[in-house]
């Protein structure tokens, strides 16, 4: 559970961003992009620059990209907050939505305060422009739960969202609750190259979700 802990790359991260830059350069995924948006956490924001010099482009910071917050358990596996924080049994079973992280927010929240926010502020700031916005796995899992209009979050938290992988969206508006419009284009697009590069950063006795 990474969360907002502001740790940088490794070595493995920087190569798997050079990759996709590389990539992204030589037209490979078919797609250019008009403006570069990041999270301002260094694991985001170094992946967003390594790609903004391959294409000649400027990165800027929106606070709202950043990874859900943890809280308390930051750092841990699934299994250690389990063991150090009793509270988290329920939270990670049924209560996972709507649940708060010790010392951090709920998955709730975060949709509330951080994924629907920065959808909008994107769309507004950059009307009809292709947009790469470099984010966290938390954030592009419920930004697709909104698009897919699931209001059951559980199936999709078996899908595994690949560091590096390339997600697309279409946004044509906003409902009256602020969600946006519009449709899932791409999921998870990852260079075939890039496998040798792609960590399972979910170990076996995380499972239990």
């Amino acid at each position: 559970m990474q969360g907002r802990s502001d740790i940088p790359l490794d070595d493995k991260g920087i190569e798997q961003a050079m990759a996709v830059a590389d990539a992204l350069k030589a037209g490979e995924f078919g797609m250019g992009f008009d403006a570069i948006y990041s999270s301002p956490l260094k694991r985001a924001r170094k992946t967003a620059e390594i790609v903004a010099g391959e294409l000649g482009e400027e990165v800027k910071s929106i606070p709202e990209l950043m990874e859900i917050d943890c809280g308390m358990i930051s750092g841990y596996t699934i299994s250690e907050a389990m063991r150090r924080f009793p509270e988290m049994v329920g939270l990670f079973g049924s209560g996972l939505w709507e649940g708060r992280y010790p010392g951090g927010q709920s998955h709730q929240q975060y949709e509330k305060e951080n994924v629907l926010p920065a959808l909008r502020k994107i769309h507004d700031l950059e009307p009809g422009r292709c947009i790469l916005a470099v984010t966290h796995g938390g954030f592009i899992m419920t930004a697709i739960m909104n698009f897919l209009g699931m209001g059951e979050y559980r199936p999709f938290l078996r899908h595994r969202l690949d560091n590096c992988g390339l997600t697309t969206v279409e946004i044509r508006g906003f409902d009256k609750d602020g969600r946006p419009i519009g449709r899932l284009r791409e999921l998870n697009l990852v260079l075939s190259a890039q496998h040798d590069h792609i960590i399972d950063v979910y170990s076996k006795e995380d499972d239990v979700r």
